[in-house]
Parts: structure tokens; sequence; C-alpha cells
């Protein structure tokens, strides 16, 4: 598998269904999306107990205001308004048709982002 590596973009996934505790030791990137390769340390995310307002879940994450707009217009897109949590993974270019391994339907590839400081 290529590495997904580009600086300037990000890559989200949204968690629609609540934490499951058999999953808390799972690396979500590997486990569910297929990734063989990320740097952990450009990684963030947020996770609430309940359902949560997409653009109010991106808002704490850094440089949410180059991409929170937009992410959550294509979330809108896809039907979603809410989920329990965000994950972003920066200079990443993720492409779920490039991954050799089964992706799970939850987290959902929400998309590619341009991001700045």
């Amino acid at each position: 598998m290529s590495s997904f590596e580009r600086r300037g973009v990000m890559s989200l996934w949204l968690f629609r269904e609540a934490d499951d505790p058999a999953n808390a030791d799972k690396d979500v990137l590997q486990h569910f999306a297929g990734v063989d390769h990320y740097d952990v340390d450009s990684q963030e995310g947020v996770v609430r107990e309940v359902p949560t307002p997409i653009a109010d879940l991106l808002a704490p994450l850094s440089y949410s205001d180059s991409f929170r707009t937009e992410a959550a217009v294509a979330a809108r897109r896809m039907g979603v308004n809410n989920a329990f949590g965000v994950l972003a993974q920066f200079d990443f270019a993720y492409d779920p048709a490039a991954v050799t391994r089964p992706v799970a339907r939850d987290p959902m590839f929400l998309g590619r982002f341009s991001w700045h400081d």
C-alpha cells in the first residue's frame, strides 16, 4: 500500500455509534480503516457520550477553523448531522480504495480536507 502522507491535507472519520468498551484497546486506523502506517503524533480525536452536532465535535480540533465548515457540509450531504466522535489524522490523505484490509462501517470515513494554521 502506498503512503497516505500529504502535507496540508487531513482525513476525518465520524463515530456514528456509541463507544464499545470491547474496542478500547484497538487502534482505530489500523483495525477499522485498514491503514498500515501513520504518525500517531498527527492524530486528534473528540468523543462524546451523546450524539453531538458535527461542527461542535470539530471545533476543539487543532486548526478546525480551516476545515470545520467544509467538513460539516460534507457530513450533512452524507446524511449525518450528529455523531459520538471524530478522529482527525493530519498530513494524511486517506483513500479507502487503496487499502487492502477490510474497512469497518464505523467509524465512517468523512473525507479529506485541506488544513492550515
